[in-house]
């Protein structure tokens, strides 16, 4: 603005000499001279006018000058700020590898100063083992463009042994040929020792686990020996009492008097439920220790069988089973039947005095398994109940109303859950019980449901 006002002064003041000179030329002076001077005052204004115009142009570019170098200085400030707040040590290279500069962490890991560092070679301030990587890598960047990332090592100042990940990248200069690269490394030592003690504790985890499941698979295996071996002795001495009360009872027909009889009829029925209870026992053994048989299996043909199988305590009790769609499954087949069996034959047990059983069997599905559940519109089963019911031996009623060892649900939890499911007790339709149990779904029969569909 100054300028400007100096220059407008100035062509002000040479145009009013000017016009003050044209106004009294004639007067003062001849013709000639007027002539001359009029040249020279001409003359002497275009010098002036070219001076006071070279005088602005070299101010204003000065100050140009003065500005560029101010912005360029504001803005390596502002890269060397930005590079040393970074956690990553940074650093960048001509084309011949030669270093250009780095951050302050770059610095602070070798223990020398920036200066040091530029138009050196990795050679000259790395270990030769490193260096050697290092330089290769480099070679292999810059021939091959793009970028590179690869974890290696460092050496600190003190000697130290880092582990770090390294990034580079070409860049390129104005022509698009490749200029030099620019690269970083980041400290992951605690990252890979962290890992390392984690892989220490896995294998001695597995060690653990591997020593322990195979003094449990001992234990397990030395116990269902013992209760197999146990529950087959037993049956001999139960079946020697038996033939004995029957032999006794032939021998004293007619000769023991009322309670006596009455006695050897209730030692009689006791021998029989531990018999029935021996023999369930040694059912239960074989569901946990025979091998799966898993395949594809119809569901729907399972139900079927089931009720076939119960066809004579259906007719009994005029029990009406409804079956919804049935999916198909992976199962062992068999133990699946045997789990529909004892739920229709529970329905069937534990029906209302005063209504003929009617059950319900359906099936749904999640994305991860299906759902089967078998209700009743039978005597129902308190809440208090609900997990208690599939342990063994468990009765919530005397064994004169409902006959029964207790065992038939506790079978179908150990099928179910070897499968990969689980069992329980769902929400009822306000009378009557619902017990149901899952089974894993598999892409596989999920696919071949839908061509079917």
């Amino acid at each position: 603005m100054r300028q400007s006002n100096f220059v407008g002064a100035v062509f002000v003041i040479t145009a009013f000499f000017m016009a003050a000179f044209e106004a009294t030329k004639e007067l003062l002076l001849g013709e000639m001279l007027t002539s001359w001077l009029s040249h020279v005052v001409t003359v002497l204004f275009v010098s002036l006018t070219s001076v006071v115009i070279g005088l602005l142009v070299r101010r204003i570019t000065l100050r140009q000058r003065q500005e560029a170098e101010t912005q360029t200085a504001n803005k390596d400030l502002f890269q060397t700020t930005l590079l040393n707040s970074l956690p990553v040590a940074v650093f960048y290279k001509d084309r011949s590898g030669a270093y250009l500069g780095c951050n302050q962490l770059f610095t602070e890991i070798l223990g020398v100063t920036a200066e040091q560092i530029k138009g050196r070679y990795v050679h000259d301030i790395w270990q030769s083992d490193l260096a050697m990587t290092y330089h290769q890598k480099d070679l292999e960047l810059m021939e091959q463009g793009g970028r590179q990332h690869y974890q290696y090592k460092v050496r600190d100042k003190e000697g130290r042994e880092r582990d770090v990940h390294y990034s580079k990248a070409v860049f390129l200069d104005t022509y698009g040929s490749p200029a030099g690269l620019v690269g970083a490394f980041l400290d992951v030592s605690d990252k890979v020792e962290a890992e390392r003690k984690l892989e220490e504790y896995r294998s001695h985890l597995e060690i653990l686990v591997s020593r322990k499941t195979g003094e449990l698979h001992r234990t397990n295996t030395e116990l269902a020996h013992l209760l197999s071996v146990a529950s087959h002795d037993l049956q001999e001495p139960l079946r020697g009492i038996l033939i004995q009360l029957d032999k006794l009872t032939q021998e004293t027909n007619g000769v023991l008097n009322t309670e006596a009889t009455q006695t050897i009829q209730r030692i009689r029925d006791a021998a029989k439920i531990m018999r029935a209870r021996i023999s369930d026992v040694y059912e239960f053994l074989e569901v946990i220790q025979s091998e799966l048989k898993i395949d594809e299996a119809d569901s729907m043909a399972i139900v079927r069988s089931a009720i076939e199988r119960l066809h004579p305590n259906i007719d009994s009790a005029g029990a009406t089973i409804d079956i919804g769609p049935m999916p198909l499954v992976f199962a062992d087949a068999g133990r699946l039947r045997d789990v529909f069996i004892s739920l229709i034959e529970n329905a069937i047990k534990f029906r209302h005095p005063e209504r003929p059983p009617n059950i319900t069997i359906a099936a749904e599905t999640t994305d991860e398994e299906w759902s089967f559940s078998v209700s009743d519109n039978g005597i129902g089963i308190e809440p208090r109940y609900h997990q208690m019911i599939f342990g063994l031996f468990r009765r919530l009623h005397s064994r004169g109303a409902y006959p029964g060892t207790g065992m038939g649900l506790a079978r179908c939890r150990v099928i179910v859950e070897r499968h990969g499911g689980r069992i329980g007790v769902g929400n009822g339709n306000g009378c009557g019980a619902t017990l149901f149990f899952t089974l894993p779904v598999t892409k596989l029969v999920l696919s071949r449901q839908a061509t079917q569909a």
